[in-house]
């Protein structure tokens, strides 16, 4: 990772304070948690700019070469968010590799070779992995439960997937402690079945519904 821990924490903590509405634009194109932070951090330390020559728009650096900028865009760092959002969440519809798609993302190929340094997709991922570790996201001090790259693991995660079975929920969960994809997924559907916001992201109401649900 081409930035120090500290500076990458420094970086995160000024521009949610700045931007607190960003982690939505994840969870709404269910994207990991902190991957608009780390993307754009590597592409510019989490600044609104114009750079490549003149040719990189925003925090993600949307290149003009390639793609239409949209009037306004360079002051609406929503809609460059959004954009960005919806571009990683197509290409892993496509790709369905988090390492494929930030490479895609650089230089339009699927590995490293073709990237900016060789390390574009390898150098996002670590970010990513890193202001997870370090920020996680909690309510009241309790941890979230969602996927992360790599996936989620601990005893609370094991103490989820166990209260499930109990209740004889389907699908039948692996007690590994892993918020995985068939944990997340599983998740997913059942909140849509009880009204709730279906994002995969198991915080204090899910688990209040849980609690409470027989079925």
């Amino acid at each position: 990772m081409d930035i120090l821990v500290a500076d990458l924490l420094a970086q995160y903590d000024r521009t949610v304070k700045a931007l607190p509405w960003l982690h939505g634009y994840e969870d709404f194109a269910r994207l990991p948690y902190m991957t608009l932070f780390g993307l754009s951090s590597r592409e510019t330390n989490m600044t609104n700019e114009i750079g490549d020559g003149g040719y990189g728009h925003g925090y993600c650096q949307l290149d003009s070469r390639w793609h239409t900028i949209p009037p306004g865009f360079d002051n609406n760092p929503q809609l460059q968010f959004q954009t960005a959002a919806e571009m990683l969440d197509a290409a892993y519809a496509r790709f369905k590799s988090w390492p494929a798609v930030f490479a895609y993302y650089n230089s339009g190929q699927t590995n490293d070779w073709n990237t900016a340094h060789h390390d574009y997709a390898a150098d996002v991922m670590a970010r990513i992995q890193t202001l997870q570790k370090f920020r996680p996201r909690t309510i009241n001090g309790i941890r979230l439960l969602e996927l992360t790259t790599p996936y989620m693991h601990g005893p609370d995660v094991q103490f989820l997937q166990h209260a499930w079975n109990l209740k004889h929920w389907k699908p039948t969960l692996a007690e590994d402690g892993v918020y995985g994809l068939t944990t997340a997924g599983a998740v997913r559907t059942w909140q849509a079945q009880h009204g709730l916001k279906a994002d995969g992201i198991v915080g204090p109401n899910t688990l209040a519904a849980m609690s409470q649900a027989v079925v």
